[in-house]
């Protein structure tokens, strides 16, 4: 896709991620150092993300969806999943269509319990109802299990989305 296609994807796209300016500005900048060498521009993204302050990785994270070589940049999406920052996290997680787009099923199942346990709603994922399977099913019910013997409340939407796929599986 040429590079004034991809920013104004970039911009369309920004709305749904309910991007800021500045978030959107650092990404279109990100997305213009493009060159066609997909190596090259994921080695830079991976710099900018490990050596950018926390506002600059959110931003880059945010971008991906619009980003080339999208497959390339995995590693670094799987790690904001992990990480222990709630920022570079929802970047990824919410109302961002990159895990739904790429992540295997183990890493989007795993995404989705995170949101749970940390409190992102998880009507904030995108492709959530789309990548349901059956993995992700028990993971759900076993947190929910969890969390109701250890006297922890889930948000009712949990309960609700696990109660729409049991309704769906008759």
């Amino acid at each position: 896709m040429p590079l004034v296609e991809r920013t104004q994807a970039l911009d369309e796209v920004s709305d749904g991620f309910a991007a800021r300016a500045d978030e959107a500005a650092r990404a279109a900048l990100i997305l213009a150092t493009w060159t066609g060498d997909e190596q090259a521009f994921a080695t830079r993204v991976d710099a900018l993300c490990l050596t950018g302050e926390l506002s600059e990785h959110v931003a880059c994270l945010k971008g991906f969806v619009v980003f080339p070589a999208p497959g390339r940049l995995l590693r670094r999406a799987r790690e904001a999943t992990r990480s222990s920052m709630q920022p570079p996290f929802e970047a990824i997680a919410c109302h961002n269509p990159y895990p739904a787009d790429y992540f295997d099923e183990a890493a989007f199942n795993q995404m989705v319990v995170k949101c749970v346990f940390c409190g992102v709603p998880i009507e904030t994922i995108v492709g959530l109802d789309e990548r349901r399977n059956r993995e992700l099913m028990r993971m759900m019910r076993d947190l929910v299990t969890e969390r109701h013997a250890a006297g922890r409340p889930l948000p009712d939407i949990v309960h609700r989305w696990i109660a729409g796929a049991d309704a769906t599986a008759r």
